[in-house]
């Protein structure tokens, strides 16, 4: 459970809608546990992979698709339940869609 959520049901906001700690999976705000930070780098870039199109960015990813990878994140990792408009799950795809797009950009040289 979150930190800042014992007892009750507290949404943690976004800072201008990104994760500010240096590292993605370890933001402070949402008190994660190391299995959970642990399995967010197994599942978070498998989940991209399985759902997203390679030549698109994240946001130009259907809606559909980028809600069911949210929702599964979110299912998997209840901690991210806790951010504010999904903003925590948004922002791990969308960097793990970015270094997707990274690697097929490389392959196509």
């Amino acid at each position: 459970m979150c930190p800042a959520v014992k007892g009750g049901s507290v949404v943690v906001p976004s800072n201008n809608s990104k994760l500010t700690h240096k590292n993605l999976y370890e933001t402070p705000e949402l008190g994660r546990t190391k299995p959970d930070v642990k399995m967010l780098k197994k599942i978070v870039p498998s989940t991209a992979r399985a759902l997203f199109k390679e030549k698109q960015t994240f946001r130009q990813q259907a809606a559909v698709v980028r809600a069911k990878a949210t929702l599964y994140l979110k299912r998997m990792a209840p901690t991210l339940r806790y951010a504010k408009h999904h903003w925590a799950a948004s922002c791990v795809l969308s960097k793990a869609n970015q270094s997707i797009q990274a690697t097929h950009n490389r392959r196509e040289k």
